[in-house]
Formats: C-alpha cells, sequence, structure tokens
C-alpha cells in the first residue's frame, strides 16, 4: 500500500498493488513433486547413479555407495570423482566427464574404478550433460562388470585348454 499525499503531506488516496502469484506456486509445487519422483526413482533404480558437478559428486544412488563400498553418500559427496577412478583411466575419463554437454554425451566405455577402500574394479560408464536450475549438471550412469570380466576369463581359459586338448587328440598324444 502506497499514500499519495497532499500538499501539506497529509494522504489523501492509497494505491494497493497486488500479484497474484498462485501460478508461480503451483509451478514450484510440480517441480518439488517432479524433483521427489525422479530422486525416488534413482533410489531404488539398480544402477550406480551419480551427479557431477566442477569434477565432484554432487549425489550419489544407494546403488552406487554400495558398489564403490562406502558406507554412506556423505563418504562420497563434495568429493572428486578423479579418486574413484582406476589411475590408468583418471586423466582420460575425467576430461570426458569435463567436457561432456548436451549435444555430445560420453558414450559407455569400460573403465577401471577405484572404491572407497581403494580396490580396482571393471565398469562399465557413460555420462550426460543437463542444466539444472541454471547450473550445468552431468549424470554419470555406472555398472560394475568384473563378475561378467571374470566369467569371460574363465571361458577363455576353458577354450584355450579345450583348444590344447583337442590338438593333443589330433596328434593321437
Amino acid at each position: 500500500i502506497t499514500p499519495f499525499l497532499n500538499e501539506s503531506g497529509n494522504p489523501w488516496q492509497y494505491v494497493s498493488v497486488r500479484t497474484n502469484i498462485t501460478n508461480q506456486v503451483i509451478a514450484e509445487e510440480r517441480l518439488k513433486a517432479s524433483h521427489d519422483r525422479y530422486r525416488n526413482l534413482s533410489e531404488v533404480i539398480p544402477y550406480a547413479l551419480g551427479l557431477v558437478q566442477n569434477g565432484k559428486w554432487t549425489y550419489i544412488n544407494p546403488t552406487a555407495v554400495s558398489m564403490f563400498g562406502a558406507s554412506s553418500s556423505s563418504d562420497m559427496l563434495d568429493k572428486p570423482i578423479a579418486d574413484y577412478i582406476g589411475a590408468a583411466d583418471v586423466e582420460h575419463i575425467t576430461n570426458q566427464i569435463t567436457h561432456v554437454n548436451e549435444q555430445q554425451p560420453m558414450l559407455m566405455q569400460e573403465v577401471k574404478l577405484r572404491t572407497y577402500g581403494g580396490k580396482v574394479f571393471d565398469a562399465e560408464i557413460q555420462a550426460s550433460a543437463f542444466t539444472w536450475s541454471g547450473d550445468q549438471m552431468v549424470l554419470v550412469a555406472m555398472h560394475d562388470i568384473s563378475v561378467r570380466k571374470q566369467e569371460e576369463e574363465e571361458r577363455n581359459q576353458y577354450l584355450e585348454q579345450l583348444e590344447h586338448t583337442q590338438r593333443l587328440e589330433s596328434l593321437g598324444v
């Protein structure tokens, strides 16, 4: 409310300006509900997901916490993602994650990752950038492929033994 004063300084008229913020409130409520739905989804999805901003974890889901062997997400939040990438891949992957953009996501690739305790394991990783409330973020999706790699190694060893046995049989040994 703003008073208009007459020549003697007394108010003679008042003006009130009101703004209807109903639509703004509804939009904010919908945005929060959407955010909550996506957070709930990321909490139950069986894939390791994390958000990276300026090279540091800003969010990590329970599957990723478990995969990295941390006791909780707070062990990893605000820590450099480079701390969780194997030495051979750290420069290449951190560079890719730093330079990923909305038009050019980082395609799936095999890398060595490092647990919270320092153990190195095989994983697949991909990343995609997006803007959230004006901030550039990178969604990183990861999958532990250690079991698959071990099974592939065992299969290859078995095939080599089988091939060796077949060669010996063909020689009559």
